[in-house]
């Protein structure tokens, strides 16, 4: 009965109730639609058996600045450990060159596992079998997609022959649709990789491999730590004489998987692969100030609504109800409300997954799923919401004094509290997404070092190295470059080992400044053509770029940056000085930002490519016009040189700039599209404010006009009214704003958290939108005829 009547007072206010419905259905789809990447992060179990006794294990080698977990070390893991039930390992995914039963190859994620690793996730392949204990790499497994390209979703994948770089291999499995791979979300093929124990030495197992194990019931993390720093202590003896002072520092590192794959620790020189998390927890602390604000606006709409109801509450109070039973009838009312704004809020969860998809991980795949615990978060917010904009209304209407309730006014002062309320967590918000996109337009102005305008780039991986060894790999790039620059349109082509915008090749140690002491820094070193400077457009500071002179089997020469001729020449100009006994520095140029735009500049060391060839190369190719349309043509070059070798990667270089600015993008993007709601949900609270006092002070406004107040005094009046509650709202958000916006610290570039501009500029723009809101109210004030109102009851 009293939803039926509850329904019925919705329909006939249907101007409130569409109001309320909007305003409750964006913030708790909001709500809903963070918490599911905080579920899939942090809540929803890893998909495979008994994910809580799975483990990364690591060392962290104080020599190299990261973490790296060298073979020799994991044998002796695999072989001592007591705290594992299965330890396996896996190396990194990485791009191959795949051709199926004899077609032309194509680029492909590839990861290399110890045979058991599939069997430790508890994860079985759909069709065919696992990974036999002896299996060498003759044999592969692909993914669901992979099986589905190769054998046009039929069963025949199974049998068929591959080639993995020139080598060889059948599928013997296929892994079930959706299977998460911890090493990447992408990797289409496996192959097993043996990795035995034994004793390191020159010229064995000097790899990096990840573990990760299943520890056996009952062990805890620090148990499992201590094990394996018993084993690799024991391992200090077995290594060369170079690497024992590397290794006796190292130190074993056991965390959960889970904590592992959304890390927001930062490693060595790889960029936070956890990031995305920090990032929602902030949002996730965004959207619930949106909730609050939604709440305090639909609290103001159920007082005036209440208000109006005056005279309905009084007569059932005048025929026997209890107080209880009119707060009941309210209260039901706002949960009504609050379960049909959760139920709209489920629409835009699933309408919006696709704009929140760049918050998860991509350890955890793309996918955010929708669960039992985000419906049950949406049902809490849901029930949450309508006690909290419900209850108070509900208390404050039953509240009646018979004789007076007839004809007098309640105060309007707890609907100006919540509007100013309103405006204090907008003025956070606007202030958080103020400060992402000041940094962000400040990075995207930041210039690189090098003219990205009109250049292509793709890159290609000779394979197998048996075939492609140094001297192949200059004859073949030498071709390649060539066969470019005959293309119509290309003006310049060139080649680099260690392209801008992407990780580069790291030496972390063993440089010698005029054969001085070693110096221990991070260099990252690229080799690269001659016309490579001037295709990108790095200014030379002094000496000469790479000619002919520097052809293979000539003097050894490079060129380094302005920082590394900082670092390792202060004061001096570094041409005709040697970095190490055979290799003297011909030139300086200016620096770049090689990684990303928000990197720090790091020391770089530039080889001629015929005297330091590289099998894996980016091509740069500028064009006359769109080089788009070069993608083709190059393409067909590189094939005709050898068919086996496809270029991967085709991107245009102010693509690669503007993707490392992408995330900061999306996220100074949904901040900004949170506050902005936030701001229109507290902007309509102040209009319904000053209009529901408007309305209240009819007669009071008419009786100031009759003696003789002037329009602009009564626009100046309600107008104040609405400014005052904006300047007390603002007051208690700046008090607010300036610690919240610290947490942003990580996030922001070139600006401090409590950025005066940014604040400023929120502030006004808060004071223009309450100004507006209010205006409109105070000049329908200002036309009030005082006859009229005069003749109207209090």
């Amino acid at each position: 009965m009293g939803l039926r009547y509850a329904l019925r007072r919705f329909r006939r206010t249907p101007g409130f109730t569409l109001a309320a419905l909007l305003t409750l259905a964006l913030a708790i789809g909001a709500n809903s639609l963070i918490f599911s990447v905080v579920n899939a992060i942090f809540l929803r179990p890893l998909p495979y058996r008994d994910p809580g006794r799975l483990f990364w294990a690591t060392e962290f080698m104080p020599a190299f600045k990261t973490d790296v977990l060298l073979a020799p070390d994991y044998g002796a893991w695999k072989q001592q450990s007591t705290s594992f039930e299965r330890l396996e390992a896996m190396g990194a995914t990485i791009g191959a060159n795949v051709a199926v039963a004899g077609g032309p190859a194509e680029r492909v994620p590839v990861a290399h596992v110890t045979p058991g690793f599939f069997a430790m996730l508890g994860v079985t392949p759909q069709l065919g079998a696992g990974f036999a204990t002896n299996a060498d790499a003759s044999v592969a497994i692909v993914s669901d997609a992979f099986s589905r390209d190769v054998s046009h979703a039929d069963a025949s994948a199974l049998g068929r022959s591959l080639t993995v770089n020139g080598e060889p291999a059948t599928i013997v499995g296929v892994m079930p649709a959706g299977f998460l791979y911890p090493g990447a979300a992408d990797a289409a093929v496996w192959l097993p990789d043996a990795v035995p124990p034994g004793p390191a030495t020159p010229g064995r197992g000097m790899r990096g491999v990840d573990a990760i194990g299943r520890a056996k019931p009952g062990v805890t993390t620090e148990q499992a730590r201590a094990d394996l720093e018993r084993i690799t202590r024991g391992m200090d003896d077995q290594y060369p004489p170079d690497w024992k002072a590397p290794h006796a520092g190292a130190r074993a590192n056991v965390i959960a998987l889970q904590q592992e794959l959304t890390a927001d620790s930062q490693k060595g020189l790889m960029p936070a692969r956890g990031s995305a998390r920090a990032a929602a927890l902030v949002l996730m602390g965004a959207v619930a100030f949106l909730l609050l604000i939604a709440c305090a606006n639909v609290a103001n709409l159920f007082l005036v609504r209440a208000a109006g109801r005056r005279k309905e509450i009084a007569m059932r109070y005048a025929i026997g109800a209890a107080k209880w039973d009119i707060v009941r009838m309210l209260l039901g009312e706002s949960l009504l409300l609050g379960a049909l704004g959760g139920s709209l809020g489920v629409a835009l969860l699933f309408w919006g997954r696709s704009a929140v998809k760049f918050l998860l991980p991509k350890a955890l795949g793309g996918a955010i799923p929708i669960d039992w615990r985000v419906l049950a978060f949406t049902a809490l917010c849901s029930l949450a919401a309508g006690l909290f904009f419900g209850l108070l209304p509900a208390l404050t209407a039953s509240r009646v004094n018979l004789n007076a309730r007839l004809h007098a006014n309640r105060s309007a002062r707890l609907p100006a509290v919540l509007a100013s309320g309103q405006i204090a967590l907008s003025l956070v918000l606007l202030a958080g997404a103020g400060l992402l996109i000041r940094s962000f337009l400040l990075l995207a102005s930041t210039n690189p070092g090098f003219d990205a305008r009109n250049v292509l780039t793709a890159s290609i991986n000779l394979r197998p190295l048996e075939m492609y060894g140094p001297p192949q790999q200059v004859e073949f790039f030498n071709r390649l470059i060539a066969g470019i620059e005959k293309v119509p349109g290309v003006r310049i082509a060139a080649v680099s080992s260690s392209p801008p915008m992407a990780q580069f090749n790291v030496i972390g140690s063993g440089l010698r400044p005029d054969n001085g002491p070693e110096r221990q820094e991070t260099v990252s070193f690229n080799s690269v053509s001659g016309n490579y400077f001037e295709l990108l457009g790095i200014p030379l500071i002094s000496g000469r770029f790479f000619d002919s002179r520097d052809a293979r089997g000539q003097p050894k020469v490079a060129i380094v940056n302005q920082t590394l001729a900082r670092d390792f020449f202060p004061g001096r100009d570094p041409v005709g000085h040697k970095i190490g006994a055979e290799t003297t520095i011909v030139g300086v140029v200016a620096d770049i930002r090689h990684r990303s735009l928000d990197d720090k500049i790091w020391p770089e060391m530039f080889l001629p490519f015929e005297q330091s060839p590289s099998s894996w190369i980016t091509v740069f190719v500028r064009g006359a016009g769109d080089p788009s349309r070069l993608a083709a043509p190059i393409r067909s070059v590189a094939q005709s040189i050898d068919a086996s070798q496809p270029l991967f990667d085709i991107d245009l270089l102010e693509q690669r700039v503007a993707g490392t600015l992408l995330e900061r993008r999306e996220r100074a993007a949904v901040l900004a599209a949170f506050s902005i709601l936030a701001l229109l949900i507290a902007v309509v609270g102040i209009y319904g404010v000053m209009s529901y006092s408007v309305a209240r002070r009819t007669q009071e406004i008419g009786i100031r006009m009759a003696v003789g107040a002037g329009r602009g005094e009564v626009l100046r009046m309600v107008a104040g009214a609405g400014l005052r509650i904006t300047a007390a709202g603002m007051i208690a958000g700046l008090a607010g704003a300036l610690p919240v916006t610290r947490l942003l610290r990580s996030f922001l570039y070139g600006i401090a958290p409590s950025d005066q501009t940014t604040f400023a500029a929120v502030c006004a723009i808060l004071a223009i939108a309450a100004f507006c809101a209010s205006y409109l109210p105070a000049r329908r004030a200002a036309r009030v005829d005082p006859v009229i109102a005069l003749r109207l009851d209090a």
